[in-house]
């Protein structure tokens, strides 16, 4: 068996090309990490049965890190916009700021002004500026 480790499905073609010329024939596959492409092999060993459940495991504990920082991130904003006019539309300002890893102070500052208007958009920017350190 050979396996090819790439995140690029421009390798489909050389796979099966690989998997037609080879003599003897050998299974090819692709993954986009080693453990991927050990799994996707389909053997029924124990190597595979202990990948299968680490990453299992690490795909557990990697979503429920996500859940823990939305609910913090969450709470954080209920917590900032309570007795406001828009308390009630924290699910707004939330998604304002769903993927905010790597999202500049002017792209969330033009993505409030897009989403609620301008008058709006500047006073939710402000406030989620005046606490940008605790989300």
């Amino acid at each position: 068996m050979a396996a090819i480790i790439s995140q690029d499905d421009g390798f489909r073609s050389a796979k099966e090309y690989w998997a037609s010329c080879a003599k003897p024939p050998r299974a090819v596959v692709l993954g986009e990490n080693i453990e991927r492409a050990i799994i996707s092999a389909n053997l029924h060993d124990q190597r595979t049965q202990m990948i299968h459940q680490s990453t299992r495991k690490q795909e557990i504990a990697s979503f429920y890190a996500a859940y823990k920082e939305n609910r913090r991130i969450r709470e954080a904003l209920e917590s900032l916009f309570a007795g406001t006019e828009y308390q009630s539309r924290i699910g707004e300002i939330e998604a304002l700021l769903n993927g905010g890893k790597g999202k500049s102070p002017k792209v969330i500052y033009l993505d409030a002004l897009r989403r609620f208007g301008r008058r709006d958009g500047l006073a939710v920017y402000r406030q989620l500026k005046s606490r940008a350190e605790g989300l």
